[in-house]
């Protein structure tokens, strides 16, 4: 996993860590990481190279990030998790 100028939320309660990568060269990408196990990292999302994250964080509960994308115009997303975090 490459973060490149990532950025960093940690899931309520501390178990979990969203990474963002903005490396402007490849696409951005969202993971989830289990601290001390990056082996468990998963990628959840991908997105288009002229993308640029700009914040990420944790819905109250866990289960979903909200990211602040820019591209032409900017927007917000939300990632809802399909399998609950740990």
């Amino acid at each position: 996993m490459n973060a490149g100028n990532g950025i960093l939320a940690w899931q309520p309660g501390g178990q979990l860590l969203a990474v963002v990568g903005n490396s402007g060269s490849l696409p951005s990408v969202a993971w989830i990481v289990e601290p001390g196990n990056a082996a468990l990292g998963r990628m959840i999302s991908e997105f288009a190279v002229d993308t640029r994250i700009r914040g990420v964080t944790w819905s109250h509960d866990g289960t979903s990030l909200i990211l602040g994308r820019q591209r032409r115009e900017s927007d917000v997303v939300l990632i809802e998790l399909r399998r609950p975090p740990s």
